[in-house]
């Protein structure tokens, strides 16, 4: 014998009953409805046992998509110290954090009043130094690529320490010397010495060759 359930609150009730035992509603004919036997009782669907957590997981989502746009507009709209600025594109930008870039020296020459160096050793290297013998002292000269791709070329020297090697770490060249840093691109001080930065100049490039003109070395004077 099939079993009959109420049509309001599907109590399970006897095929002779007038009155559901549950909830007192009328079943039977004098109801209007019928109760619903077993074997064409529609299942109700199951509810969702983890919509908390589906909540939780697009929050989070949400979140990380904020954080990377946010990360994404500063980096478009990072100021740019006002000489790498105006420096020449020369490739995709160059990330480096979680890296260490050590200094290495690599050659160079004069040519018709310019400093002359090899672009593929800055792209190889990643932070070259060279030196211009001038006729009252040597002036060392640092390059690396910005992280806009921009041909970073300045002075080799961080007052007052004197300071003429640098490493790149994290984002920031850090004085060799002492705990400075700078960030690559701003030249915005990290920690101590805001205006000691290695000093950014003008240079070009031509073909293969970074040029800077004799004139900005000879013309450079300390900041201390």
């Amino acid at each position: 014998m099939s079993k009959i359930f109420c049509p309001q609150c599907d109590s399970e009730i006897k095929s002779s009953a007038k009155f559901c035992p549950q909830c007192g509603s009328t079943v039977g004919e004098s109801s209007g409805e019928q109760p619903t036997p077993m074997e064409n009782r529609t299942k109700k669907p199951d509810k969702d046992p983890m919509p908390k957590a589906k909540f939780a997981i697009a929050g989070l989502f949400g979140v990380i998509v904020i954080i990377l746009i946010v990360i994404f507009y500063n980096f478009l709209t990072i100021e740019e110290h006002g000489v790498i600025a105006a420096q020449p594109t020369v490739g995709d930008g160059k990330f480096y954090e979680d890296r260490t870039i050590e200094m290495v020296d690599v050659p160079s020459h004069v040519q018709d009043g310019y400093l002359v160096f090899s672009l593929d050793d800055v792209f190889e290297h990643e932070l070259v130094r060279v030196e211009y013998d001038g006729p009252t002292a040597e002036i060392p000269v640092l390059a690396y690529i910005s992280p806009k791709g921009k041909l970073v070329t300045a002075i080799s020297i961080s007052e007052p320490c004197n300071a003429t090697q640098f490493t790149i770490i994290d984002g920031a060249i850090k004085c060799n010397n002492c705990d400075a840093r700078w960030e690559v691109g701003t030249m915005q001080a990290l920690t101590c010495c805001p205006n000691n930065y290695p000093d950014p100049i003008n240079s070009e490039v031509v073909g293969n060759e970074v040029r800077v003109p004799i004139t900005t070395l000879e013309e450079w004077r300390r900041r201390l």
